[in-house]
């Protein structure tokens, strides 16, 4: 037998901290974001209900929370305890679902109302019957801040993932059946 001599060669070559992708392609987006412009807004309504966070492309949701204060304001004086937003996510064999979502606090100016301060929306699973899944978050803060401003502002939690920029990780929030809520806590002053 021969001897085989191996010979270490060292290549030198730098590498920058951010990735850089010349494209991204996902082919579970529904047609009607196919056509749309990264400033277009599109209606859940015009989705079959659904809402759609897809990491790379740029699909953000966002939430209207205007109506809540016109569920607070409307009846007796009380007392504002807590507040939780469920967010129904529908579960499909390419949603790859992360364990939580990241929420701004915005206007309709898409103006920072918190102050850089981030929200995390928490996965909760159904594991015995697989119905019952939704990301939620304690929206009490939120609550109070909307009951103490004047009234005909709009405000939003914008929601995308925590690496938004550099994934296609995607998640559809909701549909026909399983619908998302706030359940808003009081005590009669």
């Amino acid at each position: 037998m021969g001897s085989s001599s191996r010979t270490a060669v060292d290549f030198e070559f730098s590498i920058s901290t951010r990735p850089h992708y010349s494209r991204f392609e996902h082919t579970d987006s529904p047609t009607n974001l196919e056509v749309v412009d990264v400033e277009d807004e599109i209606p859940s309504r015009l989705l079959d209900d659904r809402a759609f966070i897809i990491g790379g492309l740029g699909y953000a949701t966002k939430v209207n929370l205007t109506p809540v204060r016109d569920l607070l304001l409307d009846g007796d004086d009380f007392i504002l305890v807590s507040a939780e937003l469920r967010l129904r996510w529908f579960d499909h064999e390419t949603n790859m679902n992360p364990q939580r979502l990241t929420a701004q606090f915005v206007n309709e100016d898409f103006v920072d109302l918190a102050d850089g301060q981030q929200f995390s929306l928490l996965q909760s699973f159904d594991d015995e019957y697989g119905r019952d899944n939704f990301y939620t978050m304690d929206a009490t803060i939120i609550a109070d801040f909307i009951l103490e401003q004047p009234v005909g502002a709009e405000y939003y939690l914008l929601l995308t993932l925590d690496d938004f920029q550099s994934s296609l990780t995607s998640v559809i929030l909701g549909d026909k059946t399983f619908t998302s809520t706030i359940d808003i806590y009081t005590i009669k002053n």
